[in-house]
């Protein structure tokens, strides 16, 4: 049975947000969804993730989309660059039904008592989603700045929801990217927000072994 899911799911990728990320540039591999901007630019990701309770009886799906730096995340964790980049490798990330005004978790089930209908109501509703919520998410990070402001910026409450939602975290982020953009006084002033923000939390070691890497 949960075959039959499968390639109902794949179908409805296939026929509805394949083709709409394509014609913004995506390219598809596996379960993600890439677009890679000009040299030095963001990459932007669009992930179709399975839900970890999917059986023999429904499978549920949602989007998540995100904005990947280049170089930031080996440069955070101080570890090599993955080979293949997932979600977990962009540095401002979100879930589809946080871009929706209602800002509720979104999942989609397919079970063996749906309507007929059910498949061509979830492929509009997607289509609906990506065009008014995931793309211009992700058209508000063109660049390396764009990405770089808003991880250090004040959040506004339609952002409250996107990660990473922790201010410590945002800041090492913006420090990197100012740092791979050669803004050493940002790098400083980012840095050294994050270590103020990071005190007596379980990552002030990780802020300050990294403020001590990007001061060097």
């Amino acid at each position: 049975m949960t075959q039959s899911y499968t390639t109902r799911l794949n179908a409805i990728l296939r026929n509805s947000v394949t083709p709409l990320v394509a014609s913004e540039g995506f390219t598809h591999g596996g379960n993600i969804y890439t677009r890679y901007l000009d040299n030095h630019q963001p990459i932007w990701m669009v992930e179709v993730q399975r839900g970890r309770w999917s059986n023999n009886e429904k499978v549920d799906f949602t989007l998540n989309c995100g904005v990947l730096i280049p170089g930031l995340i080996p440069i955070y964790t101080n570890r090599p660059e993955s080979r293949q980049y997932t979600l977990t490798d962009c540095c401002i990330y979100t879930r589809v039904g946080m871009l929706h005004p209602d800002r509720l978790d979104k999942w989609w089930s397919l079970t063996s008592n749906d309507v007929a209908t059910a498949d061509n109501d979830i492929s509009n509703d997607l289509d609906q989603r990506i065009r008014e919520g995931v793309m211009p998410f992700l058209r508000r990070f063109p660049s390396f700045q764009d990405a770089m402001l808003f991880l250090a910026g004040q959040r506004s409450t339609a952002d409250k929801f996107v990660a990473p939602q922790n201010d410590s975290i945002a800041l090492c982020y913006a420090a990197i990217i100012a740092k791979l953009l050669s803004r050493q006084g940002m790098v400083v002033d980012y840095i050294n927000r994050a270590a103020e923000q990071s005190k007596k939390s379980p990552n002030a070691d990780i802020v300050i072994d990294l403020r001590n890497r990007l001061m060097m």
